[in-house]
């Protein structure tokens, strides 16, 4: 068995059973998410494969197809319950956000090549933006949830490309553009089921957009989908309980659940990244 495992994760992760157990568990975790609640959840993903893979890089380049798999789940399980103006303004900025994400990716990558270290120097870098980036979403929903008022604009062309830029970014480095397409989404007072099936088209979307990109950086490779076929039944069955505990689970718990595990596990990749930058 151990045997098996070690093939699939084809050297991609340091213990195959950590990375099946832990990986299992993110993935399921962000198909919930994502086809149940808006994709919150996938903040909590990237950190959690980081942990089982031990690099970063790689973590980002597994949860992509992973990703791309609990879409199409979503995708139809949603299917023209969305509202595609309010996809549309986002769109311009999301491909501006994702070229200057894939380029930041390229720079990390070329640290690696020209770092002797260890601990490759990008992969640190991109773990510490990781627990960063983990942790300010952690603060930016506390200060959202103390407001008395809501974040209130109208959603035009400029500031959907705004957001859709920095959605695009912190998509493409850490595959967490969900709290910035949440704030962006809820000025539109949709209902919670409109909003889910539009945050699922806005993801299905990105995501397909970052394959090229991923696959002309080397991201991509054989290994990489070798290794996420243990994951897969986890992502499927995560996106079918997402959907069906949307009726049943509050957002208020689902989302206190997920931040506490994510301050924990962002406190870890900051601990981590910094050790290592410091040997």
């Amino acid at each position: 068995m151990i045997e098996l495992l070690n093939w699939f994760v084809a050297g991609k992760a340091p213990d195959a059973v950590v990375f099946v157990l832990v990986g299992s568990l993110a993935a399921a975790i962000f198909s919930m998410g994502k086809a149940g609640f808006g994709g919150g959840a996938g903040l909590l993903a990237l950190p959690l494969l980081t942990f089982a893979t031990g690099d970063p890089l790689v973590a980002v380049a597994i949860m992509l197809p992973l990703l791309i798999v609990s879409d199409y789940v979503a995708f139809f399980s949603w299917y023209r319950q969305w509202s595609v103006k309010a996809v549309s303004l986002l769109l311009p900025g999301m491909v501006l956000g994702t070229a200057l994400g894939t380029w930041i990716l390229w720079w990390l990558g070329q640290l690696n090549q020209q770092s002797t270290r260890d601990k490759p120097l990008g992969s640190q870098v991109l773990m510490l933006i990781i627990g960063l980036l983990a942790l300010g979403f952690v603060i930016l929903h506390i200060v959202r949830s103390r407001r008395k008022e809501p974040f209130n604009f109208k959603p035009v062309l400029w500031n959907g490309s705004l957001f859709g830029g920095v959605a695009g970014i912190t998509s493409t480095l850490a595959h967490a553009a969900a709290p910035i397409v949440t704030i962006y989404m809820v000025t539109q007072g949709m209902d919670k089921r409109r909003f889910v099936a539009s945050a699922t088209l806005y993801f299905w979307v990105g995501n397909q957009l970052k394959v090229l990109p991923f696959l002309l950086l080397g991201l991509l490779d054989l290994n990489v989908f070798r290794a996420i076929i243990p994951l897969i039944p986890a992502a499927i069955v995560g996106a079918l309980l997402g959907v069906w505990l949307n009726g049943r689970v509050s957002q208020q718990l689902f989302t206190l659940i997920i931040y506490v595990l994510l301050t924990i596990t962002a406190a870890e990749l900051i601990y981590r990244s910094v050790s290592g930058l410091m040997a």
